[in-house]
């Protein structure tokens, strides 16, 4: 005889379209998109909390503001698409460090 235990999938997986990297001019749109987010135990799962940061490395300070500590625009009703194109527009040459933090009860992943 065999006992089998099922449990859930103890993580989620949070995904930003487009890589991990990118390389933008002004004019370009940026708008991030984490819709490709998945919970393996819930494929039409619908996160309890969206969070994104955004963090300038450019001068690898680790409390840097982004864009010059501009405020933020918020993320799409969701939270999973976020729009930076006017920021990128108006910005000097920099460096961000951008990460999307999903979280379902009690799972949570960032990317």
């Amino acid at each position: 005889s065999i006992t089998v235990v099922c449990v859930a999938t103890p993580e989620v997986f949070a995904s930003i379209s487009g890589g991990s990297s990118r390389l933008v001019y002004p004019g370009t749109d940026v708008i991030l998109d984490g819709t490709s987010s998945t919970d393996p135990d819930s494929p039409d799962v619908t996160w309890d909390n969206v969070q994104w940061s955004c963090q300038d490395i450019t001068n690898e300070s680790p409390s840097a503001a982004c864009f010059g500590g501009a405020d933020l625009p918020s993320p799409s009703a969701d939270g999973l698409k976020w729009d930076l194109t006017d920021l990128v527009f108006r910005s000097p040459p920099c460096m961000m460090l951008i990460t999307m933090t999903v979280t379902e009860k009690p799972h949570q992943q960032h990317t």
